[in-house]
């Protein structure tokens, strides 16, 4: 499809939705699920700011819908919403910290480590990614439980452990793009804070390399279903180049 006929659609598309929900009905309870639909729709199609509008609504609607505050945590990191994404998050660990469930606790978890700093305490997102990645229960879930678990032990300063876990995830490289440019950069940023600097450097051209020609481009009009992870692995991304092509102090690894 052209881009002026994806253009097309997605105009069809918002002129739909404001015909089933105009603005008197948007503030009512009753719009919710026709929000989350309209709330998905944009951020697929990298209407950010509209999508942010969108999701925060539904969010006062249902509080307890972990999925909509996993949407809205990638959103404010690509809209660059800084200030708002480290209170999203610090809300998000009050809210789901002591979840059993892994996907939650996966998903909430992967929001708060997707910058270096997301204002939420390291310590109970930390124990989020372990919930996940000690879940025997969903091996459908199981490469993404690891890529949270490696992502946690980087910013914990646990680079070997990273390491091992991104190793793990890239087992099923060619299945998810998006989990995979996001695993490589993970593995790209440990070897370079464990001095391996050539495999960081091949793992970053790697990595780049997918994210060139695997996954979808801003500019095509939709992002696809894993616009979300596709919002992770960009944002890792741009943190991997700066730090392997930028030259930051180095770090020591933490003690385990």
């Amino acid at each position: 499809m052209s881009a002026c006929a994806k253009a097309r659609g997605i105009t069809e598309a918002e002129r739909i939705f404001r015909e089933i929900l105009p603005p008197d009905l948007v503030g009512k309870p009753q719009s919710s699920a026709l929000l989350l639909a309209r709330a998905r729709f944009l951020a697929r199609h990298a209407v950010w700011a509209d999508a942010a509008g969108d999701f925060t609504r539904f969010i006062q609607f249902k509080p307890d819908d972990a999925w909509a505050w996993h949407c809205l945590a990638a959103v404010l990191v690509q809209e660059g919403q800084l200030d708002a994404y480290r209170e999203h998050c610090r809300k998000s660990v009050e809210r789901f910290g002591n979840t059993t469930d892994p996907v939650t606790a996966e998903r909430i978890a992967k929001d708060c480590l997707i910058l270096p700093e997301s204002g939420a305490d390291l310590d109970s997102i930390a124990k989020m990614a372990h919930t996940a990645s000690s879940s025997t229960n969903n091996p459908s879930n199981a490469a993404w439980f690891q890529l949270v678990q490696a992502l946690a032990d980087y910013r914990q300063g646990h680079f070997t452990n990273a390491l091992d876990w991104s190793d793990q995830v890239l087992t099923k490289v060619g299945a998810i793009s998006e989990r995979d440019v996001a695993a490589y950069m993970v593995q790209a940023m440990a070897c370079q804070r464990l001095n391996q600097h050539d495999k960081a450097r091949a793992a970053l051209a790697t990595g780049k390399e997918l994210a060139g020609t695997k996954l979808p481009r801003i500019e095509g009009g939709d992002l696809g279903r894993y616009w979300l992870d596709w919002v992770t692995a960009q944002a890792l991304l741009r943190e991997a180049k700066a730090l392997i092509e930028g030259q930051p102090p180095p770090v020591k690894e933490a003690s385990k």
